[in-house]
């Protein structure tokens, strides 16, 4: 899985294409990180938490 970090660098190459990642696509990404932890038995994960080093 990658990190909100790899995302951030992600999200770089789609603004220098003249795109970006879609609203619909940072939620689906940010319920993934929350499916991950809760997997591994972090059921009370905060998503902010989770991914409060997006920049996205």
């Amino acid at each position: 899985m990658r990190s909100p970090r790899e995302f951030n660098l992600l999200d770089s190459e789609f603004v220098a294409v003249g795109s970006e990642i879609e609203t619909m696509a940072r939620e689906w990404i940010c319920d993934e990180f929350c499916f991950v932890a809760s997997v591994y038995g972090f059921t009370e994960a905060d998503a902010e938490e989770l991914t409060a080093s997006r920049d996205w």
